[in-house]
């Protein structure tokens, strides 16, 4: 059953310039991980890091939505939110484990699956986030 669903999208160009910023900076939103993934190619940098933007940013959407008192600043809960890859390449949210233990207001819903779906053209990027059971 949905919980909830969250959208986004941005300009790709936004991003152009984030692949020059500093490891601390970088850090305010992304994982280790994510960094070095994006960075890996500096020619798919930009739209590697849009896309993994809008991920977290539609995730927050969907968790605002499943859960209606839900105040964290969206910069706060991007540093616990992680995109990467199955092992057949699909992209997958996660949510570092003891986020939902700190957070009360969405410890309900530790054990729902987050479905995620992204892409981009060469200007936008766009993900679409599913909270269900």
């Amino acid at each position: 059953m949905i919980q909830a669903i969250g959208i986004d999208s941005v300009e790709i160009a936004r991003f152009k310039h984030w692949s020059s910023y500093s490891s601390l900076q970088l850090k305010k939103v992304f994982s280790s991980a994510e960094i070095d993934y994006c960075l890996q190619i500096p020619a798919k940098s930009a739209e590697r890091f849009a896309v993994r933007f809008v991920a977290k940013e539609a995730l927050y959407k969907a968790l605002c939505s499943a859960v209606p008192e839900f105040s964290i600043p969206f910069l706060k809960i991007c540093r616990s939110i992680e995109v990467s890859k199955d092992s057949r390449g699909v992209p997958k949210l996660s949510i570092a484990g003891n986020y939902f233990e700190q957070h009360e207001k969405i410890f309900e819903l530790r054990n729902q699956k987050l479905f995620l779906s992204i892409t981009h053209t060469s200007t936008v990027a766009t993900a679409f986030v599913i909270i269900a059971t």
